[in-house]
């Protein structure tokens, strides 16, 4: 049996048929039909998870995410209103940035809809 390996290392690779080089044809993308859409603003809270993520990282080693968004909720609810308000006025620049580029876009959502998802948690 072992001499059967050694006859199939053995074949010339002249005895293989060459196949095509994929480098010679033209390699064709698929075209993208519609422009890429803008990502939906953020709220407070997930900007406020945003700054302290490298530091609840280091803090928290280990933990898994839903471990993680508990603390990180905890630390939330224990902020500082003024501070709050900070992430709460970049949410809402965002959120009123993303109207401007939307305006006349009718996707089903409208402004009440977007300051429901976006509630103080």
């Amino acid at each position: 049996m072992a001499e059967n390996n050694l006859d199939f290392q053995e074949i010339e690779q002249d005895e293989f048929e060459e196949l095509p080089h994929q480098e010679d044809e033209e390699l064709k993308l698929p075209q993208q039909t519609a422009p890429p859409q803008a990502k939906k603003p953020q709220t407070g809270f997930s900007l406020f998870i945003a700054d302290i993520r490298e530091q609840l990282k280091q803090d928290l080693v280990g933990l898994k995410q839903t471990a993680f968004l508990q603390e990180a909720g905890k630390r939330w609810s224990a902020l500082d209103p003024a501070e709050k308000q900070k992430y709460m006025d970049l949410a809402q620049r965002q959120r009123e940035a993303y109207q401007a580029q939307h305006q006349g876009d009718d996707d089903g959502e409208d402004e009440e809809q977007l300051k429901s998802k976006s509630t103080d948690y």
